[in-house]
């Protein structure tokens, strides 16, 4: 039991890892902030409203990067147990 739980602590560190490497990339994406794309106009509020549009998009920015990673160290995971100890079979 204890080999497990050390094992998902070891999945999360190395998906945390991950996000905080892509984090960046996905900032320069769509998930970036959008409020500076978006006329004042745009919002009820006018520009006040604009700071819980990047508050918003810090989040998803977060978020995306999280799940891009968690999909990264599991197909990594997927493939490593596909490749044989030993070399490849005869």
């Amino acid at each position: 039991m204890a080999a497990l739980k050390f094992k998902a602590v070891g999945h999360c560190l190395a998906v945390i890892a991950l996000a905080i490497v892509l984090l960046p990339m996905v900032a320069h994406g769509p998930t970036g902030d959008m409020s500076r794309y978006l006329p004042a106009r745009i919002f009820s509020e006018g520009v006040d409203a604009k700071d819980q549009i990047a508050l918003v998009s810090a989040a998803a920015t977060f978020l995306v990067s999280v799940a891009l990673a968690a999909c990264v160290w599991t197909t990594a995971l997927a493939i490593w147990r596909r490749v044989p100890i030993g070399g490849p079979r005869k």
